[in-house]
């Protein structure tokens, strides 16, 4: 068997996450994507070490280890932190691909409430934690 190296982010503070982000649950309540199942695949589902781990030694790897890492995220608005996750989020960001420019700016100007505490001149400046584990 090989290497795997990876990283999962656990995510933003849940007050910036929910001021910044266009997440699911802004989503869900505009009507363009259903709710999640809770007990299936997430985006921060891989963000538990433990989970991490069992998962990579149950695909047959002897080796595991993971370490969190602290990590920032420039955002320099928010039209562009909307761009950003539609380009990279997953099924966050096939949602975001698939509205009219009207349903867009709706989901962009619902996250425009960012906290002013992370407010800076050049955009904003969100903390995070990732996990971060190689496998072999």
């Amino acid at each position: 068997m090989g290497t795997a190296a990876l990283n999962a982010y656990r995510g933003m503070s849940c007050e910036v996450a929910e001021a910044l982000a266009p997440s699911w649950e802004r989503l869900v309540r505009r009507g363009h994507m259903p709710p999640p199942d809770p007990t299936g695949p997430g985006i921060f589902n891989m963000a538990g070490e433990d989970r991490t781990i069992a998962l990579l030694a149950a695909a047959g790897f002897g080796e595991v280890r993971a370490e969190e890492v602290p990590v920032r995220f420039a955002v320099p608005g928010v039209v562009e932190y909307v761009a950003f996750v539609a380009d990279t989020a997953g099924p966050i960001a096939m949602a975001l691909r698939g509205l009219d420019a009207g349903a867009r700016d709706a989901v962009t100007a619902d996250a425009e409430a960012a906290p002013a505490r992370f407010a800076g001149s050049g955009g904003y400046d969100v903390p995070g934690v990732a996990l971060c584990a190689v496998a072999r």
